[in-house]
């Protein structure tokens, strides 16, 4: 529940930058929202779902499972048997990179395989950075030796560190060609993930010249046409960009012509600080139209637009693996999971929209709570 949220916050940016801060706070006033969990209700129900010709996707992380507590292969199982045609799968460096220094990727093939004896297709993202935190899977003894806030380019990481990230590039694509000529599911691969965006433990973002070099080696081994995908984050305003990218230039507008397909990651629902009682102060971007700013960002990327990841599960300061029984944290609720995918649909026209947060979506469903999944269904049909 919000509680005179415009008031609260200009007080508390008045008092700690004094009256030149009015104007920045009548802004943060505006947009944020300050909230609790709160309990689960039928909502999900009466929210309209918008019918377009849109394929449907979700991003499967193990390491989310587990942490979970729950068998990935027992919420890979689950996702299979979904009306969900393509499945987003990462390759994590530090975790397939044998001490002999080889490269293992049997377990993502296992993934390819079961997904395509169910007619499913798969995105595999390779490089520094996967799909989920701490964003960056470099082997501990690659590790670059830069500072944190850094952009990771060809000047500041020595030749040993290039030669073994082209290395694993090179082994993952030759890989994922078989597989395509094997199995024939594969749907794009996605070099970096939000390479652009400053994030991960050490908030470092990756250099055009370094990643001009990850895709030159990708399409050397690249065969039967696999489009490559790269991605950035949606900043709906340009508040979202002060606080969700440090304010420097939008990571969309960066990708340009280095791949065949644009993704983007939309969360609306960011929180931003931790108030008494259990309340947080949310940047709440669905509260306002979808700028005309971002719109012009958007109609300059590639031809082929996807909506990589889809916000469907909790942001919080605080990651948290349960909650109570019938409850719902404010950053998203059943309900939201239709709204966010209605904005993607009426707003950017994307070609595939991939949910982020099925492994959350599935703990709810074990729980007890089966509104996350049931309103999934209602897009999915």
């Amino acid at each position: 529940m919000e509680f005179n949220r415009r008031e609260f916050i200009k007080k508390g940016l008045i008092t700690a930058g004094g009256i030149g801060s009015l104007a920045l706070s009548e802004i943060f006033a505006s947009e944020y929202v300050i909230a609790g969990d709160s309990k689960i209700t039928d909502e999900w129900k009466n929210v309209p779902v918008t019918s377009v010709n849109t394929d449907i996707g979700v991003t499967f992380r193990p390491s989310q499972a587990r942490w979970f507590g729950i068998n990935p292969y027992e919420v890979y199982d689950y996702l299979l048997s979904e009306n969900i045609g393509i499945i987003r799968l990462g390759i994590y460096w530090n975790k397939v990179l044998k001490p002999d220094g080889s490269i293992d990727l049997s377990s993502v093939e296992k993934l390819v395989r079961l997904a395509s004896q169910k007619n499913k297709k798969v995105i595999v993202s390779v490089g520094m950075k996967a799909p989920g935190y701490p964003e960056y899977y470099i082997p501990s003894k690659l590790t670059p030796n830069v500072p944190d806030g850094s952009v990771l380019s060809l000047h500041n990481t020595n030749l040993d560190f290039q030669g073994n990230l082209i290395s694993f590039i090179n082994t993952s694509s030759s890989s994922i060609s078989s597989w395509q000529e094997q199995y024939g599911s594969i749907y794009a691969i996605q070099l970096e993930n939000e390479p652009f965006l400053k994030n991960g433990i050490n908030h470092w973002s990756i250099s055009e010249d370094l990643l001009r070099l990850e895709v030159n080696a990708l399409q050397g081994y690249i065969r039967n046409n696999i489009p490559v995908m790269i991605t950035g984050f949606l900043n709906t305003n340009m508040l979202s960009q002060i606080q969700n990218t440090f304010g420097v230039q939008d990571s969309l507008s960066q990708i340009g012509n280095l791949s065949d397909i644009t993704g983007y990651d939309y969360y609306p629902v960011v929180p931003g600080f931790s108030f008494p009682f259990g309340r947080t102060g949310y940047l709440d971007t669905r509260r306002y139209p979808f700028s005309e700013w971002e719109k012009n960002r958007l109609d300059r990327s590639h031809d082929m637009l996807i909506a990589s990841e889809v916000q469907a599960e909790p942001w919080e300061l605080v990651a948290r693996n349960h909650y109570p029984k019938g409850i719902a944290p404010f950053s998203c609720k059943p309900e939201d999971i239709i709204r966010n995918y209605n904005f993607c649909v009426k707003n950017t026209s994307p070609q595939a929209i991939f949910f982020w947060g099925f492994e959350y979506m599935y703990s709810r469903y074990t729980q007890g709570d089966a509104e996350y999944i049931d309103a999934l269904h209602r897009i999915t049909g």
